[in-house]
């Protein structure tokens, strides 16, 4: 599973939670990194969300993050004022990284 694979599962929990919020249209689905490692390791701004069903965006953010369940990726969702925090379990992030370091041997270790 490479960090790609876990960035779609991902999304498409978050495309399927918010279907069931009503959101006819989805917007698009961009990842941010949170702030700190301890808030998460990748996370999900609710503002288009929360603007097409017109609530406010920490309120939509729990409901997301009530709505999606841990599962063999995600250990956990976690809302965070208007953000969805996602907690990447560690099996899936090492072996993202065990594969990333397969297909590009010569750059691993190396610095840009």
């Amino acid at each position: 599973m490479t960090y790609q694979t876990v960035q779609q599962s991902i999304q498409s929990v978050i495309t399927e939670a918010v279907r069931k919020l009503g959101v006819a249209e989805l917007p698009e689905i961009r990842f941010t990194e949170p702030p700190s490692p301890d808030m998460g390791d990748i996370s999900f701004a609710c503002f288009e969300v929360a603007k097409a069903i017109k609530k406010n965006p920490a309120e939509v953010a729990c409901e997301l993050a009530e709505a999606i369940p841990p599962n063999e990726i995600i250990k956990e969702a976690r809302a965070v004022g208007p953000y969805v925090n996602f907690f990447i379990r560690d099996e899936a992030l090492f072996e993202s990284i065990v594969l990333r370091a397969r297909e590009d041997v010569e750059q691993v270790g190396k610095s840009e």
